[in-house]
C-alpha cells in the first residue's frame, strides 16, 4: 500500500469570523496539504461544517476558504469521499458537481487493501433512541428541505449560529457520561467485527479512542473543537494521530 488514506470527523467549521475559526481553518489546511504531499486521500465523517444547507445560488462566504481548499485537495489527485454527519446531512449538488466531493448518506462498507472498513458519523446508532431517529426521519424528508429552501439564506444562517452557541453553551458532558459513551462504542464496533469488518471508524462523539481487539481495530476520530484528531490507514495499519504530529514523519 503506497498511499495513506485518511479520516477526519467533527470539525464543526461555524458560520463565524474570529480567532478561534482562522485557526482552525490554518490547522486544518496544515493537515490537507500533507494529505496532497503524500497524495493519499480523505474520508470527512461528518459534521465537517456545523451547519451546511445547499441552496441553487447561494453558499456561505464563510466557508468559502475551506470550500476553496477542499477543491485544491481535489484537484491535486487525492480523492475525497464525505459522508453526511448530523450537522451537515443536507449535502447535494454543489459539493458533489462544483467541488467535486463523492457524498454519501449512509454508513460506508467498503475494502481497502484487503481490509473490510465499516464508516460512519456515529449518531442514532441505537434503535432504542426512537426520538432522535423519528426527527432525523423528519428532517431528511424531501418535503421538509424543500420547505427549509424557502428560509432566505440569511435567516437561516443566522438560526445556525443561535442554535449552535446556545447547544455549546449547554453542553451537558461529564467524564461519566464520556466513559459510558465510549463503552458502548466499542460495543458497538465489537459487534461490527462479529459480521466480518477489519475496521470500525466513528465520529460523532468527539471522543477520540484507537481501541483493539485481536487484529481488528475500532478508531473514532475524535473532534477539531478540543482534541485536534484524525485517524490515517496506511502500511501499518489504521492509528489515531493528533495535529501536533502533523508533517513530523
Amino acid at each position: 500500500m503506497n498511499k495513506p488514506i485518511y479520516f477526519i470527523s467533527d470539525v464543526h467549521f461555524y458560520l463565524n469570523d474570529n480567532e478561534t475559526e482562522r485557526n482552525k481553518f490554518e490547522k486544518v489546511s496544515q493537515l490537507f496539504d500533507e494529505i496532497i504531499d503524500k497524495q493519499g486521500s480523505l474520508f470527512i465523517v461528518g459534521d465537517f461544517f456545523d451547519f451546511w444547507f445547499e441552496y441553487k445560488t447561494v453558499i456561505s462566504r464563510r466557508y468559502f476558504k475551506i470550500l476553496c481548499k477542499l477543491r485544491q485537495l481535489i484537484q491535486s489527485g487525492c480523492d475525497v469521499h464525505y459522508i453526511g454527519g448530523n450537522h451537515d446531512f443536507w449535502l447535494y449538488n454543489f459539493l458533489k458537481n462544483d467541488v467535486g466531493v463523492t457524498v454519501y448518506y449512509e454508513p460506508v462498507e467498503t475494502e481497502i487493501d484487503g481490509k473490510k472498513f465499516y464508516i460512519a458519523h456515529g449518531d442514532g446508532l441505537e434503535p432504542e433512541d426512537k426520538g432522535y431517529l423519528f426527527l432525523k426521519k423528519i428532517l431528511r424528508n424531501r418535503f421538509f428541505i424543500k420547505l427549509f429552501s424557502f428560509v432566505p439564506p440569511a435567516i437561516a444562517f443566522g438560526v445556525a449560529k443561535f442554535v449552535s452557541g446556545t447547544s455549546r453553551k449547554y453542553d451537558n458532558r461529564t467524564p461519566e457520561l464520556d466513559l459510558k459513551n465510549r463503552e458502548k462504542l466499542k460495543k458497538y464496533a465489537s459487534e461490527k467485527f462479529k459480521t466480518g469488518f477489519d475496521f470500525v471508524v466513528l465520529g460523532h462523539y468527539h471522543l477520540p479512542e484507537e481501541y483493539h481487539e485481536g487484529d481488528k481495530t475500532y478508531l473514532n476520530c475524535g473532534d477539531w473543537i478540543d482534541s485536534f484528531t484524525y485517524g490515517v490507514f496506511d502500511e501499518n495499519g489504521i492509528k489515531l494521530k493528533y495535529f501536533a504530529e502533523v508533517n513530523t514523519k
